[in-house]
């Protein structure tokens, strides 16, 4: 059986299906009473099928805060929102969503944004119109549904070709941070590092 990795670092032609479907977003926000329900996951017998183990459950989330977006990673979702209203508190919500995996989930996503990478957990596109593209395409991943999303993560990553920079950092046998380092056009610029970086994170 093909695992889970495999099948990210399969092309977007492949037989895997069509991508996550797009739907109109009419806010990114997220309303903090649904940030705050607790859910019980339970595995799907489906999941073997795309080689998704379903094991290490824990939570995606995208804030947002002037003109750059943090994703991150937490099994608490709202301890570590609470913690980013703390230190940042004109962020914005834009989602907080369950994964099984949820570690590796972070890590290919972040590698697969490495162009936009500024530093730690935080992104910029000035612009870019993927921007727009990946705030509706997380926004479509469901709040409850760990399953669900866990297998539409192959497709979402597939379909931007985000999977082939997965692949590439592989055969570079690189840090992460040298990864972004180099693929990132923004890695020159000053940072106001106090601002931008967060406290480590409680789970």
């Amino acid at each position: 059986m093909m695992s889970w990795s495999a099948c990210l670092q399969r092309s977007a032609t492949d037989k895997l299906g069509p991508p996550v479907s797009t739907r109109p977003v009419t806010s990114y926000t997220t309303p903090w009473d649904i940030i705050q329900m607790s859910h019980q996951f339970v595995p799907s017998q489906s999941l073997s099928n795309f080689g998704v183990e379903p094991k290490d459950p824990g939570y995606i989330y995208v804030l947002h805060a002037s003109s750059r977006l943090k994703i991150g990673r937490s099994i608490n979702k709202q301890t570590r929102i609470k913690q980013a209203k703390t230190w940042l508190p004109e962020c914005e919500v834009i989602g907080v969503k369950p994964f099984w995996n949820h570690k590796s989930t972070e890590k290919y996503l972040q590698l697969g944004m490495a162009r936009f990478w500024v530093t730690g957990e935080w992104y910029e596109f000035k612009g870019d119109e993927f921007e727009g593209w990946f705030l509706t395409e997380f926004q479509a991943f469901s709040e409850t549904d760990i399953n669900k999303n866990s297998i539409d993560f192959i497709y979402f990553m597939n379909s931007t070709g985000m999977s082939e920079l997965t692949l590439e950092f592989s055969e570079r046998k690189s840090s992460k941070l040298s990864f972004q380092r180099e693929e990132s056009t923004h890695s020159s610029h000053h940072v106001d590092q106090d601002r931008y970086n967060s406290p480590k994170e409680t789970p």
